[in-house]
């Protein structure tokens, strides 16, 4: 039991035991041979098993269909640790499964799990289970979004993030995922999501910005040796005004400022004083004061 303890442990300081007998759940969770974190061998099948969260207090069996219990293995466990969605991959003799389907279309043969809910055999390329139509499995490789969950894949095919080609006409060669939707290869930067480049970016030099971990899933401004940009409505990217990428820096997700100006989601904020600029409390906040006065949403609202 010491094996479960410790997970039990685990579980109940993220709050997910609370209420529920942990001797029951343990018991529950050891019946079969467990396959990494979801997957267990019951008798001839395979199930997949989870808690299933206050307030229902029980454990999630989910079969898996057609699968045989006895040349079943693990391809690639859930990295969210999350059996209830995770990407899951397995094999039996037959058949390549996705959680609980068989991937009926999957050579097993030549079936191989990468990282990010991906997978190849020697013909396709399949997304959570399912094919990317068009997608070839030569070269094939997965690259990371910095300090966030996602991946993206590459292949001599082209670039595709989750199931669909990205529109970027990036080099699938030399691309990069540099944070948020900012992607370059090594001629250009883009956002990942539309056709053409951003103008004058440098892509050697090119840096996303993000001011805390919070905003790492939505990074709206980036410099490179010559300018700073910003993402705006629409995913139109405009560079800041006269803004100094050497001094700029980002207060909170909406104001940034360099050594003269300060700047209000990618607009300069008329008659701030830099040096004096503050945000009380930065996290989304729209307030911020210079020595002179309250500012909201960019523009200077009272007079401090």
């Amino acid at each position: 039991m010491r094996g479960m303890s410790g997970i039990a442990d685990a579980m109940m300081k993220a709050g997910l035991l609370a209420g529920v007998p942990i001797l029951a759940f343990a018991q529950g969770c050891m019946a079969g041979e467990r396959l990494g974190a979801c997957y267990y061998k019951r008798g001839d099948g395979v199930e997949i098993r989870y808690y299933g969260g206050y307030p229902r207090q029980n454990e999630k069996r989910i079969k898996v269909e057609g699968a045989d219990g006895a040349t079943f293995r693990l391809l690639a466990d859930t990295e969210e640790k999350n059996c209830g969605k995770g990407a899951l991959y397995g094999a039996d003799a037959r058949n390549a499964f996705f959680r609980q389907k068989a991937i009926h279309e999957a050579d097993v043969g030549s079936f191989r799990a990468h990282q990010g809910g991906y997978a190849v055999d020697k013909k396709s390329v399949f997304y959570r289970g399912e094919k990317i139509p068009g997608a070839s499995p030569d070269g094939f490789g997965t690259v990371p979004v910095p300090n966030v969950p996602a991946f993206f894949a590459v292949s001599a095919s082209g670039v595709y993030f989750r199931n669909e080609p990205v529109k970027a006409p990036v080099s699938p060669e030399s691309f990069e995922a540099l944070g948020g939707r900012w992607v370059r290869d090594d001629k250009s930067v883009y956002l990942y999501n539309m056709e053409t480049p951003v103008k004058g970016a440098d892509p050697a030099t090119f840096v996303p910005l993000a001011a805390s971990r919070r905003d790492q899933m939505n990074v709206r401004y980036a410099r490179d040796k010559r300018a700073v940009y910003h993402i705006g409505k629409g995913g139109a990217v405009t560079e800041l005004p006269g803004a100094a990428p050497s001094s700029f820096r980002l207060l909170n997700s909406n104001y940034g400022k360099d050594t003269e100006r300060v700047y209000y989601n990618g607009s300069l904020v008329e008659g701030a004083e830099a040096a004096s600029f503050h945000i009380p409390h930065p996290i989304n906040s729209h307030t911020g004061y210079d020595r002179h006065g309250k500012y909201h949403m960019g523009k200077r609202v009272a007079p401090k």
